[in-house]
């Protein structure tokens, strides 16, 4: 169930104090633009270190991408949140220099929280 306001205010400003020094995105150089309750936005720079054999990004980096707006974006409602299943439908390549940004948006259903992108 969805918290307060006030308490999405607390869990907010908590968050954005822990993230400060994640390293997961702080080792691929993710960049926060926006997070408020239940949205978050971030983006990457493809960097050719990212690129596999045949010259694409690996879907694990823009997974990565992904996976941090989700986190942020579940976590900002309620803390500790975690994905039991991710799934990510690849649709075009992005290449090296490319600025990759995903956003993140959670809903509530009937059956609980549902995170979208």
């Amino acid at each position: 169930m969805p918290k307060n306001t006030s308490d999405n205010n607390d869990n907010l400003a908590a968050l954005l104090a822990k993230i400060k020094g994640e390293p997961v995105a702080s080792f691929f150089g993710i960049k926060v633009l926006e997070v408020s309750p239940g949205y978050a936005r971030v983006s990457l720079k493809m960097r050719p270190e990212y690129l596999n054999f045949n010259g694409m990004v690996f879907g694990a980096i823009m997974m990565v991408v992904a996976d941090h707006a989700f986190s942020l974006a579940i976590n900002s409602l309620n803390m500790p949140s975690l994905a039991t299943q991710f799934n990510i439908h690849l649709l075009a390549p992005v290449a090296a220099g490319d600025e990759l940004t995903e956003r993140g948006e959670s809903c509530v259903t009937a059956g609980g929280w549902v995170f979208r992108r």
